[in-house]
């Protein structure tokens, strides 16, 4: 047992981010019925309470929970309660312990069970956690492939589909983490396999990537029963359903005698307030066609058995695994809502950005004497821009201040209600801008700013952060080789003056080469070459001190980022 905190005279408080549910959904959700809160939490367990306290590392995002975030009356047939206004949605996760005073944890522990949608988590039920096994695999797969997904799949699959050698079996939503691991299974057990998916790119996935004998594109088939006819000429034996809707009616008609249809899910189905009912249910009777609803709560005993099975296959090759995983707690609403329309949630996080920042540090200092690298990258600028499409990651500027970084320059976001999409949206007039689009972006533009002063104040004396406001930018056309030694002279203001000690010194000429070479290959891949003229945006802002910049960078670099964005 770990300490209880009582050898402790004080528990650390630390700030503790969560999603919450705003208000009880009715018909398709949208990210506006969820929000990101912050709070903070001990880390140790309350005196008396046999509970774990652990942090999480990987938060699942499954379909199911669309159910629980609309409100049933009391007694209602539904698998779980629904979420509590104003508390954490909970889901399954990836954890490791911070505090127990369970007998079978300690701290330090990898485990895996349910958890809520925060930062840190204080489970009250122990006995639902299962300690991590092969740590030697991605964490991130007890999220899937070894956690609830993939029990569901091999449960159902095993033990309510009973496949055999040589059946047909077909997979609806395939790609999804269910899908994709009931297919590998069913390839594994020497069965044909046919998959549906909602896109051409899926569709190949699951015949290059999953073993699928076959898969068609859902969205662009005219007519389901047909395509079942052409993909599976001898009918179904098993059929696996995640969707339910017109496709289990479909497939129905091409159930062969004594089929089975193991039902895992109707995602079709879970946004409508009116839900699509079955005209083929004849067919079950003079196919004695077996049909069985499943939960993997009715499985989690096989759960030590399964874990091993399947890590054994993932080891030996026989189970391959994509994932989709977006980072950071803010990035879950978003990813939940892609769910439901067949998007790809994967996206490119600032965090990720700082990631490739790290490559291309390693880069500079195999060049570099240890010494002049620190020193350049300390004088290094670092513009950090949130566009319409980008959200500011608070942590970003605390993760390169680590590399190395002590400059910063924090853009806000332009005004978006005069962008084109937004107004054609609107079918705003033309010159006309949107106003309440404009009042959102004037909303987070304030609690940057905010941030960006607390930054200043935390980071340290050596680290100085620069908002910038956008609204303040003057326009100037820039055309490759105009400038004499590519010296963007007045990028810092309105100063004509250049202090000893600015923002950025001039950078040593060895320094300037080596990180131009290796910025130029990343900045200007596909660009067009020669001369073209671009207009781009300089700022003029106020600081508490006027800054000057000088940067040594040949001109078409530059130019050749704000062409980028």
């Amino acid at each position: 047992m770990a300490g209880s905190g009582e050898e402790a005279a004080a528990a650390a408080v630390v700030q503790n981010k969560k999603v919450v549910l705003r208000r009880h959904v009715t018909g398709f959700p949208t990210e506006d019925d969820m929000e990101i809160t912050v709070g903070t939490t001990e880390q140790r367990v309350p005196a008396g309470l046999t509970a774990v306290l652990i942090k999480n590392l990987y938060l699942s995002c499954d379909p199911w929970m669309r159910g629980r975030m609309s409100k049933h009356d009391d007694g209602a047939n539904v698998p779980a309660s629904d979420f509590v206004i104003g508390e954490a949605m909970v889901n399954y996760g990836v954890g490791k312990v911070i505090d127990s005073t369970h007998p079978e944890f300690i701290a330090g522990d990898l485990v895996w069970g349910m958890s809520g949608w925060e930062e840190y988590t204080l489970v009250t039920q122990p006995e639902s956690l299962h300690k991590i096994n092969h740590a030697d695999l991605p964490l991130s797969y007890y999220t899937g492939v070894l956690g609830m997904p993939g029990l569901t799949a091999y449960a159902g699959f095993t033990q309510v589909a009973r496949p055999n050698k040589g059946d047909f079996v077909f997979v609806s939503a395939a790609s999804g983490a269910v899908g994709q691991v009931v297919g590998q299974l069913a390839k594994i057990a020497g069965c044909y396999v046919v998959g549906s998916a909602g896109s051409d790119e899926k569709v190949s996935l699951l015949k290059t990537k999953f073993g699928y004998d076959d898969a068609f594109n859902y969205k662009s088939e005219t007519d389901l029963s047909a395509a079942l006819k052409r993909c599976l000429p001898n009918g179904i034996d098993i059929y696996f359903d995640n969707v339910g809707g017109t496709t289990l009616d479909a497939a129905l008609l091409h159930m062969r005698h004594g089929g089975r249809v193991a039902v895992c899910g109707m995602i079709s189905q879970y946004n409508l307030e009116e839900r699509d009912g079955l005209r083929n249910l004849f067919c079950i009777i003079p196919k004695s066609i077996r049909v069985e609803g499943f939960n993997v709560s009715r499985f989690f005993h096989l759960y030590a058995r399964f874990e091993e099975e399947m890590a054994g296959y993932i080891k030996d090759g026989k189970v391959a695994v994509v994932e989709d995983v977006v980072e950071g707690i803010e990035s879950a609403p978003a990813a939940l809502i892609g769910l439901f329309s067949g998007k790809n949630i994967g996206r490119v996080p600032l965090g990720q950005q700082i990631s490739y920042f790290e490559k291309t540090r390693a880069q500079i200092l195999e060049n570099m004497e240890e010494e002049a690298a620190s020193d350049f990258f300390k004088t290094a600028l670092f513009i950090v821009a949130a566009g319409s499409n980008d959200i500011l990651d608070y942590l970003s500027p605390s993760r390169l201040n680590e590399l190395g970084a002590r400059k910063f320059v924090v853009s806000d976001i332009g005004p978006l209600g005069c962008i084109p999409y937004v107004r054609a949206l609107e079918f705003m007039p033309t010159g006309e801008c949107s106003a309440s689009a404009n009042r959102v972006t004037e909303g987070y533009n304030k609690k940057l700013k905010r941030m960006v002063e607390k930054m200043n104040q935390e980071m340290g004396p050596e680290s100085k952060f620069v908002y910038v406001n956008t609204k303040e930018f003057g326009s100037a056309e820039a055309e490759e080789g105009t400038r004499s030694n590519g010296k963007n002279d007045d990028l810092g203001g309105s100063s004509s003056t250049k202090p000893e000690g600015g923002l950025i010194q001039k950078l040593s000429e060895e320094a300037s080469t080596i990180a131009t070479k290796i910025l130029m290959r990343h900045a200007s891949d596909g660009l067009p070459r020669g001369r073209y003229r671009k207009t781009f945006q300089r700022a003029k802002y106020r600081h508490r001190e006027r800054v000057g910049v000088e940067v040594e960078l040949p001109r078409r670099f530059l130019v050749s980022r704000f062409r980028r964005n």
